[in-house]
């Protein structure tokens, strides 16, 4: 794996930038790990990465949005099973994801870190004081290649933004303080309360369907989706119980059990939990995300490192939020 950081000087430097190292940077090439562009209509992309073994095709597209009078700067990321070289859009594509998920940017100076192999990407851009990101690629499946071809998780910062009236907690911007702008670890999916907003991750399933990432508790088709562990049954509406009740059952509320974590005495602060992608249903456990953790927010802040499982990682909000159960971590290189 490749960890790369850098600083890109607008929208535009950051995707180029970005295409550059997960295309050329020369240990990808050596290892035989390197993206790359297999198709391009106008300012849509798809990439493709080869595996660790060079015998996968993992694909991922892109699309960069760009309207300046709006101050809207975002990339839309969407996956698909297979390229088609006579498609016109990302949805012309094979499988194509059903829904569009969004990493929302500016046209300014951004930070970026980068960790990438022949699997999947990860990328994490400050855009002023928040911080966004998104994961491409395949996650660690608990099932041999034969039984789950094509593990392809692909996340963001947000879900899709269609607009109508019932989108009062979707973002447009990358300034938007609302309920829906949440990063990939966190996805949830609501349409309650006059409120709608969409998924920020999804998966193909073993059968090769997908399956949005809904890690909320409080919508009647949960048991449909799948859920990050331990993020999962959690900030209910903000509220604080530790047990959920709406489908007539109790079980702890895994944020707020991992919110009372703390670390060992004379060590390290930092508790992680690998992010883990299950059924909500509990009939299976599919796998976890690759070098992605959730931690508790003692003794830690953004930009900080943790040690996890002898992996040295780098800790980030969920966006701006600093809650108990909002940082992440990413592995580094």
């Amino acid at each position: 794996m490749v960890w790369i950081t850098g600083t890109a000087a607008d929208f535009d430097d950051l995707f180029s930038q970005f295409v550059s190292h997960i295309t050329t940077n020369a240990t990808l090439t050596n290892d035989g790990q390197n993206w790359s562009q297999a198709w391009n209509v106008g300012d849509e992309y798809v990439f493709t990465g080869p595996g660790l073994a060079g015998t996968d095709t993992i694909c991922v597209g892109i699309k960069k949005v760009k309207d300046t009078a709006a101050g809207r700067f975002e990339w839309e990321l969407r996956g698909m099973s297979h390229v088609n070289a006579q498609a016109t859009t990302l949805t012309g594509h094979g499988n194509p994801m059903p829904e569009k998920v969004r990493i929302l940017l500016h046209d300014a100076s951004m930070d970026y870190w980068l960790a990438v192999n022949g699997r999947r990407f990860v990328l994490v851009v400050k855009v002023s004081s928040y911080y966004e990101a998104a994961y491409g690629g395949f996650f660690l499946p608990f099932l041999p290649p034969a039984e789950y071809p094509y593990p392809l998780y692909v996340g963001g910062a947000s879900g899709d933004f269609d607009g109508g009236y019932y989108t009062t907690q979707a973002p447009e911007k990358w300034s938007d303080d609302v309920e829906g702008h949440i990063l990939f670890p966190f996805s949830r999916w609501r349409t309650d309360y006059g409120a709608y907003y969409k998924s920020s991750a999804h998966v193909v399933h073993v059968d090769g369907s997908w399956i949005r990432v809904d890690s909320s508790a409080d919508n009647d088709d949960f048991a449909g989706s799948i859920f990050t562990w331990p993020w999962a049954h959690g900030q209910n509406n903000g509220s604080t119980s530790y047990t959920y009740q709406g489908d007539g059952t109790d079980y702890p509320r895994a944020p707020w059990i991992r919110a009372k974590c703390r670390g060992p005495l004379g060590g390290s602060a930092i508790t992680g939990w690998p992010c883990m992608l299950a059924k909500a249903d509990a009939t299976a456990v599919l796998g976890q995300l690759d070098g992605v953790f959730l931690v508790t927010s003692d003794g830690i802040s953004a930009e900080g490192t943790a040690n996890i499982d002898g992996k040295n990682c780098i800790v980030f909000p969920n966006v701006w939020r600093s809650g108990p159960f909002d940082l992440w971590a990413l592995e580094q290189a």
